[in-house]
């Protein structure tokens, strides 16, 4: 005989198939996204001050100290900048 046999799929509930574990779960994920982009955020603001800071010293000094090129560079770019900005406001 050659009778088919029914295959029943049987699901079984797990904690991630509820509404609210799954809600929990992508409130945890946004929780750690949001918490990653603070983290970034701080560290560039943080070097960004730093750099504020340094770039306040002169040419020579941060040659001085061993500053890159490009530090002094932008030291001196942000300087000619702000001077540019006083001759501006001097004008008529």
């Amino acid at each position: 005989m050659n009778a088919r046999q029914s295959q029943t799929t049987w699901y079984v509930s797990t904690p991630t198939a509820r509404p609210g574990v799954i809600a929990g779960h992508a409130l945890i994920t946004i929780r750690d996204a949001l918490a990653g982009a603070w983290r970034r955020w701080k560290e560039r603001n943080e070097e960004r001050r730093a750099f504020d800071a340094i770039a306040d010293l002169g040419e020579h000094m941060l040659k001085d100290i061993g500053a890159p090129n490009s530090l002094v560079a932008n030291a001196v770019e942000r300087r000619e900048a702000r001077r540019l900005e006083w001759i501006n406001v001097d004008l008529p």
